[in-house]
């Protein structure tokens, strides 16, 4: 059937300008769920702190994993690889680096205010003798150097040791709510995020005073406050990375680093003192808005996040043009080419200019294609095979697509981008960023005003196919398994963004769904300001 209007589910959705919501609330929901339920648990049998902890900060990644089970949403946008084709080692190296920055410059702030000391020796030698025996002492390397070795484990192999855990809640924060929410506005999202992430760590705070002891009440808004600014850090790593390993690295550095800030200095309020009081948020935030003003946060970058379900910040219609652009997507054999003709015909006997187009219908565009699909002996690289499909959409677009709107023409695609979201990107496995990017430079970001995905199931399609008894090409001869990644990924594309793609059951007949897509297409065009037509037309057989 046709989603249009949007179900209510899909218009929350479309709420947040492309926002999946129900993703975001499920994986809030079980974050706070699984991690919660562990501490107060772990806490009621008398488990110890650092343990609970630690066996907490994995929460967000089981609700992230479980959320994208239960939805179908795959793990293709999580950021799980390890590097990026942006100077992958310049990330790591920013985490690694900038994290101790950040925290000496809290540490030096506080020193300047006068309301802290440099006690660090001092404090290390009390702290050793709190924790062990005076016999154990006795054996052990002088304070200064057992200091000495701290620190040097701090600034390198700890991080990546504390990383690990990290990774517990990176992989929720920043590898699926922060994706899930980046069609809001990258700034909005790590603000939301900030926030999520901050109030989480309540029971914590409440429970064991961490962070504040003495400050059940006070200490989660500060940690808020803390957490917020850090928040639009690790999302600068994650969107211009497209990892979220970078960001893990910086979260275990702080781990790792923050607790030796602490011990240098002498004891002070806790919502004042660095690495999390008021003088080490103050660093942080400093940092954060630099990265929103220079436009670091939010620049292009073909590491910047731009996944199924967070295509629709990038879906700018051409609706500003004199004309309108349709697309037709969907597996094939969804019956593209029968409703577009259909439709077609039914819009020019209304008195509208339309053009109807395919990928092929330009010379470069019909050498690509038909070597691409016919040549299946020949291997051809994932790239290669997106990047010649983007060039042969960029010509079309140039020679065809932009002048008929410019002239007022309603332009009717047989496949656009989305194909190549859903085809490279889900189907061969290519990261959505760089996919994404790719439009956004080569083709101005120019989508479709409105987008029918015909939604069929596979094994349907496979019997259209077989009845018309023709060869199979590259791409209808794939396994079960790449159409299946494929109907998924359209699946996301149209969650993410219902107000543009509307989807259409097209295992009916031919007849009703060629009604409905008429009756949407008639009122998208009156709302664009093109008169609707009077009579109906004959819906193909």
């Amino acid at each position: 059937m046709i989603a249009e209007p949007p179900s209510t589910g899909q218009a929350e959705a479309r709420s947040g300008s492309g926002v999946v919501w129900r993703s975001v609330g499920l994986f809030v929901l079980l974050a706070y769920a699984i991690s919660w339920t562990v501490e107060i648990s772990l806490a009621a049998l008398g488990v110890p702190f650092s343990v609970l902890a630690t066996v907490a900060m994995f929460g967000p990644a089981a609700a992230a994993l479980l959320t994208r089970w239960i939805l179908g949403e795959g793990l293709s946008d999580m950021g799980l690889r390890i590097s990026s084709t942006d100077s992958p080692d310049r990330w790591y190296a920013y985490a690694w680096i900038g994290t101790p920055i950040v925290l000496v410059a809290g540490l030096l702030l506080a020193l300047a205010t006068g309301g802290q000391h440099w006690d660090l020796l001092a404090n290390f030698q009390h702290l050793l003798a709190s924790q062990a025996p005076a016999s154990k002492l006795r054996s052990l390397p002088p304070a200064g150097v057992l200091l000495a070795i701290e620190i040097a484990a701090a600034l390198t192999v700890a991080p990546a040791i504390n990383g690990f855990f990290a990774a517990g809640e990176e992989l929720g924060w920043r590898g699926h709510l922060l994706i899930r929410l980046a069609p809001w506005g990258r700034l909005r999202a790590a603000l939301a995020v900030g926030v999520v992430w901050g109030l989480w760590h309540a029971p914590l705070i409440v429970m064991f005073g961490y962070e504040y002891p003495g400050f059940p009440r006070l200490g989660p808004f500060f940690f808020c406050l803390f957490t917020v600014p850090v928040s639009v850090v690790l999302a600068w790593l994650r969107f211009r990375s497209g990892s979220v390993w970078p960001g893990a690295l910086a979260h275990g550095a702080l781990n790792a680093q923050g607790s030796l800030v602490l011990l240098a200095l002498t004891p002070a309020n806790p919502l004042i003192t660095p690495p999390v009081g008021v003088l080490g948020i103050v660093p942080v935030a400093a940092l954060a808005i630099w990265l929103v003003a220079t436009g670091r946060l939010s620049g292009p970058s073909a590491m910047d996040v731009a996944t199924p379900a967070a295509a629709a910040s990038y879906s700018v219609p051409v609706s500003s043009r004199p004309g309108f652009f349709i697309s037709l997507e969907g597996i094939d054999g969804a019956g593209k080419s029968t409703q577009g003709a259909a439709l077609a015909g039914e819009l020019s006997r209304a008195g509208h200019e339309v053009v109807t187009l395919r990928p092929s219908d330009t010379q470069l565009g019909d050498l690509v294609r038909g070597y691409l699909l016919q040549h299946q002996q020949v291997p051809v690289d994932p790239w290669t095979e997106a990047l010649l499909f983007v060039a042969g959409r960029v010509q079309l677009l140039r020679e065809r697509i932009l002048p008929a709107l410019a002239g007022g023409a309603v332009v009717i695609a047989d496949r656009y981008a989305d194909s190549t979201l859903a085809y490279q990107g889900a189907g061969r496995g290519l990261p959505q960023p760089a996919l994404q990017w790719l439009h956004h430079e080569a083709c101005r970001d120019v989508w479709p005003d409105l987008t029918f995905l015909l939604d069929l199931p596979r094994q349907t399609a496979e019997e259209r196919q077989r009845s018309q008894q023709l060869p199979l090409d590259r791409f209808e001869s794939a396994a079960d398994a790449f159409h299946l990644a494929v109907q998924r990924g359209f699946a996301q594309l149209a969650e993410a963004d219902p107000k543009r793609i509307v989807r259409v059951d097209s295992s009916r007949p031919p007849a009703v769904v060629f009604t409905e897509i008429r009756d949407v297409a008639l009122r998208r065009l009156a709302e664009h300001g093109l008169s609707r037509p009077a009579g109906g037309g004959s819906p193909p057989g």
